[in-house]
């Protein structure tokens, strides 16, 4: 009981022990003074009865110094969003396609995009037909690979315009062969067969259509003879028209960068 509620009682005794202090030795019934008394009694009980049921109930359903909740505010669904792009592009591609140190089959081969790998796009360069990648090969470096057989995963719109390295200078090749004597007639050059010295070879660069020689050689004891420091293309090989005939009477090469055409040959039949 709470130390207000303790007063009050304690107040309402006094009051009956005060009412009944007034009453005469030989009381004579007051009915109405009696029942009015009754009912300020009954009254007063029952208030305190509610106030200490009231206080209950809040002490029960309330700790001291708690706030009541507010009620809840009502939630919508959020829109799904849309899924998310990479950042970061990624190719493959559908044929093994050559990684080069620039755009095109000029630059040198240095690894190669399989079917089934993907590589980090990093940028491209003004025609889109060639994406600069990490190599593959080697994840230290980078190449360019051919957008033929490409496939782009992820936003490329970021990705920085390159500018391609210069065309590198194309390796000098040779052709070399040698001149003998087929004694046999077998077409073949065999151990048993001698060689011709100091033929003279002519070169002609663009094919056997050509009629200018670029240069000359000859053969040296052993019968070979050798053209160097070639360009990348189709040259002409024949025997100088002023010599006896060989056979073939013209030799059709094809030279590519830093190639060396070998058995390039040439017989003379006795």
């Amino acid at each position: 009981m709470r130390e207000s509620e303790l007063r009050v009682l304690t107040l309402l005794v006094a009051m009956l022990v005060l009412l009944a202090g007034c009453v005469p030795a030989t009381p004579t019934v007051d009915i109405d003074r009696e029942a009015t008394l009754a009912a300020i009694v009954t009254q007063t009980m029952q208030a305190l009865a509610t106030s200490v049921t009231g206080t209950e109930s809040t002490a029960a359903t309330e700790e001291p110094g708690e706030v009541p909740e507010e009620a809840a505010t009502p939630t919508t669904t959020p829109t799904p969003l849309p899924p998310e792009t990479p950042s970061t592009p990624y190719i493959s591609v559908s044929v093994d396609t050559n990684c080069r140190t620039g755009p095109g089959q000029v630059y040198d081969y240095v690894g190669a995009l399989l079917v089934g790998e993907e590589a980090e796009v990093v940028g491209r360069e003004s025609t889109g037909r060639f994406w600069y990648i990490r190599n593959p090969d080697n994840i230290t470096s980078y190449c360019w690979v051919w957008d033929q057989y490409a496939t782009i995963r992820g936003d490329t719109s970021m990705l920085p315009m390159l500018t391609p390295p210069p065309t590198p200078t194309p390796a000098p090749g040779s052709i070399s062969g040698i001149v003998y004597i087929d004694g046999n007639h077998n077409g073949q050059l065999d151990a048993t067969d001698g060689w011709i010295s100091g033929s003279i070879l002519e070169l002609i660069p663009g094919g056997c259509g050509g009629t200018v020689s670029q240069t000359t050689e000859s053969s040296s004891v052993d019968g070979s003879y050798r053209f160097t420091n070639l360009a990348p293309g189709s040259y002409c090989v024949r025997p100088s028209p002023l010599q006896q005939t060989m056979d073939p009477l013209t030799r059709m090469v094809i030279v590519d960068p830093g190639e060396d055409v070998t058995n390039v040959l040439f017989r003379y039949v006795p």
